[in-house]
């Protein structure tokens, strides 16, 4: 079982981001994402993949899920020659950012492939003293549901890394507004399913006395996938 920061040493590495984008130029968003941001950052070494999520039903309707082969990823040269000289483009389109959520996990379990449609991403933070206890609590009960629940696809646990990559980045003076932070993330993959929190019944378990014992609920929300890209190799 880990039980340190000191233990995550090459675990693959989640940076998780969610935002709101101003309606004039939502279009806009979508290709410079689709079609400069994402290649950039995945022409960097150790970026491994990213994915593109979005819902119509709250706020921070869209969420990005960027695969990387550790937290050093993030801290290297390259990744931040990005973030300290964006292109003009990525200029123009920071400050159109709204309600961003922006941290840097290490995926410290996981179960299943990477491939559902829709996706339920639930934000929480174990009590404090608990950290150990909530984390076999959820690694226990979210191999139940993969097991069970042939529509659950993948899930996984990402929790925030902490050191340099916690820290703002220069995108972040550039919103012009300080991001929020995760503390842990419970990512859910499903195939087949809509509105699966619903479907899953999700709520029974969030509202129930073991999880309230273990932890605070920062958020849940359902995602369609719109997109999933892969770094091409590297010679």
């Amino acid at each position: 079982m880990i039980t340190s920061q000191s233990s995550f040493n090459n675990l693959t590495a989640i940076l998780f981001v969610m935002n709101d984008i101003c309606n004039d130029v939502e279009d806009e968003f979508n290709t410079w994402y689709e079609t400069q941001h994402v290649p950039e950052r995945l022409a960097i070494d150790g970026f491994l993949s990213a994915s593109r999520w979005h819902t119509s039903s709250r706020s921070q309707a869209y969420m990005a899920t960027y695969r990387c082969s550790g937290t050093d990823t993030l801290e290297q040269p390259a990744y931040l020659e990005r973030l300290e000289n964006p292109t003009e483009w990525t200029r123009r389109m920071m400050p159109q950012f709204k309600n961003m959520v922006r941290s840097v996990c290490h995926e410290t379990w996981a179960e299943g492939t990477d491939q559902g449609t829709h996706a339920i991403a639930i934000r929480c933070a174990p009590h404090s003293g608990k950290k150990d206890l909530a984390r076999e609590f959820l690694i226990t009960a979210m191999a139940e549901r993969i097991r069970t629940h042939k529509t659950i696809v993948r899930v996984a646990l990402w929790e925030a890394a902490e050191g340099s990559v916690s820290q703002a980045s220069p995108e972040e003076t550039l919103r012009g507004e300080r991001d929020t932070r995760v503390t842990w993330v419970v990512f859910i993959q499903t195939d087949a399913l809509t509105n699966p929190s619903v479907q899953l019944n999700m709520s029974t378990w969030l509202d129930s006395p073991e999880f309230e014992s273990l932890f605070r609920l920062e958020g849940c929300a359902d995602y369609q996938r719109l997109s999933q890209h892969t770094a091409q190799s590297k010679l």
